[in-house]
């Protein structure tokens, strides 16, 4: 259930862009509400009064943005200019202090430490920050999953504000300082004070100074001595302390931390009291998904009908809909049955309510939903409010829409409409509204028709029926193919709107769509399956109450009361169900395979063979400790005390016991065991003879070491403060490191070749031995720690987020060349040109793309004077024909040219001035364009004649060096791209022009018919040029985050693609849309593309070598897109998703 309180009638559905979900609370300042921001985040928002004084809230927003997040909920936004001011924070999910020791006693000693150290912990960082919060009490002390969090600085002091009026009492009676009452100003002391108090109170249930009036509370705190007896002994002392009178007896925050942790480290004292944590309630989305997924599939085929109709028209808000807009069939009221018992919606006799607003951006379902109609909501309102007001009416064509009212709700409803499905009073009603209609329209033309039909009788019988005949025959021809058009239109965006949510029926339908009719949208639609991810989503079944992934990431494996559940982890199809009389599990251990699975019960660890269903003798390792069957399933790894124990599973025979048992990270792997410690100390063994082996030392830095060992045992990872190290673990030799975005668990692919890390915000993939971040893959909710698994061919990984699904994703293809740079591409696509060898011995290979065999090596000359000058990348640049590669150093200003085919160097180019920037091959290949500066940082192009290997034309540069370039088709003029914008360089003389508007431009290329240019800026924005008029066609649109590195137009110019942030683009330069929306994620910089097989391919080529295609022929496109997906649409799931029209198989 939902833990905040259901809105009121005086509260607002939104505050600012967000969605209101519930009450948290309400005090003098204002209302606390529980929202959602637009991207489904949960947020906390505070509601001030309208008199509020906006600088105390401006102090406050200060105060609490000065102190470190880890300790306190963060501040994301606020707007003070607004009639009633408000605050946005980060949400804590979970209970006060006051209300968890209310609910549940005191807490116990262990958990009374925790907390001691968390509240110890939050003021060393607030002290720290120079902040004195001055309220710290247990209502301010929230229980957080992570652990505690204190919370509001609305009377928060830094050390630069001025102090109040002497005497003004601010703050919490029962838990000020001696010295705050008396009118002094409140210290770090104060703040002491408070934290004593507040121990006492989670020791006792009691506010250790209440008292009846403010006047005898006032006395108790000034002069007597609460009772400490209930404290721990280790404790007692810390909090007699702190409750000094005299606050200069006082201990600072520091001590305090130092005496109850042994260290006075902020982090790590967040780090021991995050034990003491909340079981967080499920989201909104969360539980909307729960219900969904208990829904059959005709159910669930109504609830976006009945959803959509309970958003507002422009999407902001939701609207309340009468029973008679929704349809009443069974399904539809199990429907509203269901979500009405979760509390989602509110159902009566005349009208259909969200309980809960914020559910418009909690539930990725319907926010997915609802953006896909967004478009269409206007007209969908304007429909049904008309038809309700016909139907009042007595039906009268006077209320009926006419005129362009009408056209639009036609459109709307032929095209426009991707999950809404009209009642059966909204579609009489746009029937009897085109039916009236015609029937004027055929009135105006009595007269005419009267002179047709006397035409008509003079010409002969038999050429009059062939003519209605024929005429009738294209008129059926001509409706059919526009309402294929139009279901293909709808079933692409319907696919664009589940490729997140379902991605497997995403692209089914975009197969459909094609099968329909080839327009624009459904080829856009296929481009988009091809780009996605995701392969499958599929929602954990509600039948057991722990789950885990096996081994091999094929089957879903959960343990409940009484029942053990194999399922398909790719369709959600069961496989088994294994009656376990008097099973109660606590947990399922991680490394289950399909033939042996270990269940945490509470008296210990208990296994299973799943092959016979039987369970096997004995009871392993301690209750609720980490647990492991090891990659070959022979051993079960479990926690005894302080001890890990080996057991060979079958014969239940402890092998071996080793040391550590209080371990950061742990993983096995090849026959070894690797355990690190939150203090970064890493142990390693070898479990076959329990000895001790030599183990690398952890990445520099402070705190916990997170590591994985290889499924064969001879590769080490370790990670701290997000940098991966590799390690060969038996030459102890350093491999590569790379950083990323967030540390979290480490896993390896069962080859080694990919490893992924799973932390709170999505899944990391990195080639081995990290060079190579192949994949950067984000998630709306935090995925289940320790979740991820991959395939036994390592191509799809697959983990359980946040909201209980299980994800699979498409590895992306890598060639494994980890110290590999470069991924140039021949125009025709058949070779590659990779770096391979750096220092003074930098090496090139030319690759044939179809055996992937080296054909040339290039031994490329060192930098003179010093050798080890030479140790940079290499920019790689083929000619038009592909035989000529020039290579062009990072340090000298000079062109080395080799011939492809045998390796070898054919000369250099040599200028005078600095390295190049940039350089292009005229069109026909016979000329050279080299953008680079002089000494003193002037810019130029030179052009060189390739065959004599001589200077040409000095070019003027455009205001900065050339960051980009690309010669005219018909070798006329050149275009550079950099800092200052565009220039149109005449290479036969005459003054450069320049493209107004465009600027810090990193990517430019001319159509093959030299019309238009493409230009792409350090924003990410793409734009058509028309070379002509040096106009724009149509906006620049932002499409790649971090700038655009790349532009290539297809043979025949109808298609562009682009590259840049980890994404690339492909556009429909006629319309100037993108073709198909890019995957979700960053993936790998694409640094060269071609157009194979006539323009019906697109090859494309990264830094290391790996070279992909991606059929751009609508029909081989479909053909690929059915073989990922497995098929297409089957007959019961056509007559579902595509009732207007018959079946036809989608897939070739």
């Amino acid at each position: 259930m939902v833990t905040s309180q259901r809105l009121g009638p005086g509260d607002p559905q939104r505050i600012g862009d967000h969605l209101l979900s519930g009450r948290l609370g309400e005090g003098g300042q204002g209302v606390v509400y529980d929202a959602y921001d637009p991207d489904g985040r949960r947020v906390a928002i505070k509601l001030l009064h309208a008199d509020a004084d906006r600088g105390r809230i401006a102090r406050e927003i200060a105060a609490a943005t000065r102190v470190s997040s880890f300790c306190t909920a963060r501040v994301l936004h606020a707007d003070l200019d607004v009639p009633r001011p408000y605050i946005v924070s980060e949400f804590i999910d979970g209970p006060s202090l006051r209300r968890a020791v209310g609910d549940s006693g005191p807490l116990e000693e262990d958990r009374l430490r925790r907390l001691a150290i968390a509240v110890a912990t939050a003021m060393t960082a607030i002290h720290g920050a120079g902040v004195v919060h001055r309220d710290l009490k247990p209502d301010n002390v929230l229980l957080g999953p992570d652990g505690p969090r204190v919370i509001d600085f609305g009377i928060a002091r830094t050390a630069e504000m001025s102090l109040t009026s002497t005497g003004l009492i601010v703050g919490t009676p029962t838990y000020m300082a001696p010295e705050v009452l008396a009118g002094e100003r409140a210290g770090p002391p104060a703040d002491v004070f408070a934290f004593g108090a507040i121990v006492l109170y989670a020791a006792t249930g009691h506010d250790p100074f209440r008292a009846d009036t403010l006047g005898a509370v006032m006395h108790r705190v000034l002069s007597s001595q609460p009772d400490l007896s209930p404290l721990p002994p280790d404790v007692r002392p810390l909090v007699a302390a702190a409750l000094a009178k005299d606050p200069a007896d006082r201990p600072a925050a520091r001590e305090l931390l130092l005496a109850l942790l042994g260290q006075d480290s902020p982090e790590a004292g967040a780090l021991a009291a995050a034990a003491l944590r909340a079981a967080a309630s499920p989201s909104l989305g969360r539980l909307a998904e729960e219900v969904f997924v208990g829904l059959t599939p005709a159910e669930q085929e109504v609830v976006p009908q009945i959803f959509l109709r309970l958003v507002s028209a422009d999407g902001r808000e939701s609207r309340g809909a009468g029973r008679a807009e929704i349809d009443g069939s069974p399904e539809s009221e199990r429907v509203l049955a269901a979500f009405a018992g979760a509390g989602l919606v509110r159902v009566s006799d005349e009208v259909v309510t969200l309980e809960r607003p914020g559910l418009l951006r909690a539930w990725p379902r319907l926010r997915e939903w609802s953006d896909a109609e967004l478009p269409g909501l206007p007209v969908r309102q304007r429909v049904s409010d008309a038809a309700r007001l016909w139907e009042s009416g007595g039906r009268k064509d006077g209320d009926l829409l006419q005129g362009t009212p009408l056209d639009e709700a036609m459109e709307w409803a032929a095209t426009g409409r991707r999950h809404i499905t009209l009642n059966h009073l909204e579609t009489a009603f746009l029937r009897a509204a085109s039916s009236l209609r015609h029937r004027r329209i055929r009135g105006r033309r009595l007269v005419t028709a009267a002179l047709a039909v006397l035409l008509a009788v003079s010409l002969v019988a038999v050429v009059v029926a062939e003519q209605r005949r024929v005429t009738v025959a294209a008129q059926g021809e001509r409706i059919a193919a526009q309402l294929d058009e139009a279901v293909a239109r709808r079933l692409a965006a319907q696919a664009d709107a589940l490729r997140r949510a379902d991605p497997l029926t995403a692209m089914r339908l975009s197969a459909a769509a094609h099968a329909a009719a080839p327009v624009a949208e459904s080829r856009a639609a296929l481009q988009s399956s091809l780009a996605q991810r995701e392969a499958s989503v599929v929602p954990v079944p509600r039948s057991a109450t722990h789950y885990t992934l096996s081994a091999d990431g094929t089957t879903l494996l959960g343990a409940g009361t009484g029942v053990i559940t194999l399922w398909d982890a790719g369709t959600g199809r069961e496989l088994r169900s294994i009656r376990a009389p008097g099973l109660v599990a606590t947990g399922v251990a991680q490394g289950a395979t399909r033939e042996r699975a270990a269940i945490d019960t509470a008296e210990g660890l208990r296994l299973w063979d799943l092959k016979t269903g039987r369970r096997l003798p004995g009871v392993y390792g301690d209750a609720g400790s980490w647990a492991a069957i090891s990659p070959d399933g022979a051993d079960l790894l479990s926690f005894d005390g302080s001890a890990l124990v080996v057991r060979d599973i079958e014969r239940g025979e402890e092998l071996m016991r080793l040391p550590g048992g209080q371990a950061w990270g742990r993983s096995a792997g090849g026959g070894r065991y690797v355990t690190t410690s939150g203090e970064g100390a890493v142990r390693l063994w070898d479990l076959r003879t329990g000895r001790s082996l030599r183990a690398p030392a952890p990445p520099e830095g402070t705190g916990s070491v997170g590591a994985a060992l290889s499924a064969d045992g001879r590769t080490l990872v370790l990670e701290r403060a997000d940098t991966l190290v590799f390690w060969d673990v038996g030459s102890g030799r350093r491999l590569g490191e790379t950083s990323v975005p967030r540390g979290g668990h480490l896993l390896f692919a069962p080859d080694g070749r990919t490893l992924a890390v799973l932390h709170l915000g999505g899944v990391v993939l990195v080639g081995v031995p990290g060079v190579v971040t192949l994949l950067d893959y984000p998630t709306d909710e935090q995925p289940r720690a320790e979740s991820v698994r991959f395939s036994p061919d390592g191509r799809a990984v697959r983990f359980v987020d946040g909201a209980d699904s299980v994800v699979t994703l498409s590895v992306p293809e890598w060639s494994g060349a980890g110290a590999a740079q470069g991924g140039a591409l021949s125009p025709d696509g058949t070779r590659t040109a990779v770096q391979t060898a750096f220092g003074t011995r930098r090496r090139v290979e030319v690759r044939d793309v179809r055996t992937g065999r080296a054909v040339a090596t290039l031994a490329v000359p060192p930098t003179p004077p010093a050798p080890e000058a030479g140790a940079g990348s290499l920019g790689l640049v083929f000619s038009p024909d592909g035989g000529t590669l020039a290579v062009t150093p990072d340090s000298e200003p000079v062109a080395h040219l080799f011939d492809t085919a045998s390796g070898r160097r054919l000369g250099e180019l040599r200028w005078k001035g600095k390295y190049a920037s940039r350089i292009a091959f005229g069109a026909d290949g016979r000329s050279l364009a080299v953008a680079a500066s002089t000494m003193s940082d002037q810019p130029f192009v030179e052009l060189w004649d390739v065959a004599s290997r001589k200077p040409g034309t000095r070019l003027p540069g455009a205001g900065t060096t050339a960051l980009a370039l690309a010669p005219h088709p018909d070798g006329t003029r050149l275009a550079q791209g950099g800092l200052a914008g565009v220039a149109l360089t005449p290479l036969r003389g005459g003054a450069a022009a320049t493209l107004d508007g465009a600027g810090d431009v990193r990517a430019v290329s001319f159509a093959p018919a030299g019309d238009l240019l493409a230009v792409g800026d350090a924003a990410g924005r793409v734009q058509l040029w028309e070379v002509a008029t040096r106009r724009p066609r149509g906006p620049a649109i932002a499409a790649h985050p971090g700038g655009v590195d790349l532009a290539a137009f297809s043979p025949d110019g109808a298609l562009l693609v682009t590259s840049g942030g980890g994404r690339v683009a492909l556009w429909d330069v006629a319309t100037g849309g993108q073709l198909g929306r890019p995957a979700a994620g960053v993936e790998r910089a694409v640094t060269g593309v071609a157009f194979p097989d006539g323009g019906r391919t697109l090859r494309t080529v990264t830094a290391d070598g790996t070279v992909a295609d991606r059929p751009l022929d609508p029909g081989r496109a479909a053909g690929a897109v059915c073989s990922r997906a497995a098929g297409g649409p089957s007959p019961q799931e056509w007559a579902r998703h595509i009732p207007e029209l018959a079946y036809r198989p989608a897939c070739p």
